[in-house]
């Protein structure tokens, strides 16, 4: 059960559903391509008796309150309200939330029937283009005394950000070294990842960093230091971050952490 509460986005399915139809929406795709490709993505679980009436409901509320809503959608939204859809496990629940999830579909209700909303263009979200690039080294001046190094494995290009992941090396010393000495400095050796190891002070030596906002400083504003450029390593395609930062002065501050817990 994806549920965690009796309202229709208290749902960890609606809320998929209701962000993977507007972010189509959002990159231009076409209205009736953008329902068709989110109910084809959801054919399976369109047939369970709980998930189904929750994907029908959840898309057809999103596309009234963008001003798309489509009318075939629209009955059958309501049909599986009219016909007590998927209210077989608020029913188990006791009146209270029965009572409580009836509201919420009359409120679903009211969104369809009611007058609808004029067409709302949605614009996709603006997202930060890193100017580093994989192989770039970076040095950073801690708090506590000595400078780390960290190389760029590869660039995580997605909807949201284009963005670096780095590995930290076994590094940390009172001086930054020359470009050819940091291209013989292993990366820090990872532990497996466990609930275990992501506790420990460097059991997580992977990271992603983005700009998430236009006013939010980059790398070199957060005092980090770009000194060249290295061969790339086996394994670098495929690295993947332990632990994403939404800003690079977060991200300093956790190495300062992190150095002070534990001197490389």
């Amino acid at each position: 059960m994806s549920a965690w509460g009796p309202g229709l986005f208290a749902d960890d399915t609606a809320c998929d559903v209701r962000d993977e139809y507007r972010a189509l929406i959002e990159d231009g795709t076409g209205d009736d391509s953008a329902m068709r490709r989110i109910l084809d993505a959801y054919a399976d679980a369109l047939e369970d008796p709980d998930d189904g009436p929750v994907i029908w409901l959840a898309l057809a509320f999103t596309q009234s309150k963008i001003g798309r809503l489509d009318h075939n959608l629209a009955a059958r939204a309501l049909e599986i309200i009219d016909h007590d859809e998927g209210m077989s496990r608020w029913l188990e629940q006791g009146p209270n939330l029965e009572a409580r999830r009836r509201a919420a579909l009359a409120q679903v209700r009211a969104q369809l029937t009611g007058p609808q909303p004029r067409r709302k263009k949605l614009r996709p979200p603006w997202r930060h283009v890193t100017s580093l690039h994989a192989g770039d080294v970076l040095a950073y001046h801690t708090t506590a005394g000595p400078y780390l190094l960290l190389r760029v494995g590869r660039i995580d290009d997605n909807r949201y950000a284009v963005a670096p992941v780095l590995v930290v090396l076994d590094f940390a010393r009172p001086q930054i070294p020359r470009l050819a000495r940091a291209a013989r400095i292993p990366d820090r050796p990872e532990p497996p990842r466990s609930h275990a190891s992501i506790q420990q002070t460097w059991g997580i030596t992977k990271f992603e960093v983005v700009v998430s906002k236009k006013t939010d400083p980059d790398y070199p504003d957060a005092g980090f230091q770009r000194i060249g450029s290295i061969a790339n390593r086996p394994g670098d395609a495929n690295m993947n971050a332990g632990r994403l930062y939404p800003s690079w002065p977060l991200f300093g501050q956790d190495l300062n952490d992190r150095i002070v817990a534990q001197p490389l």
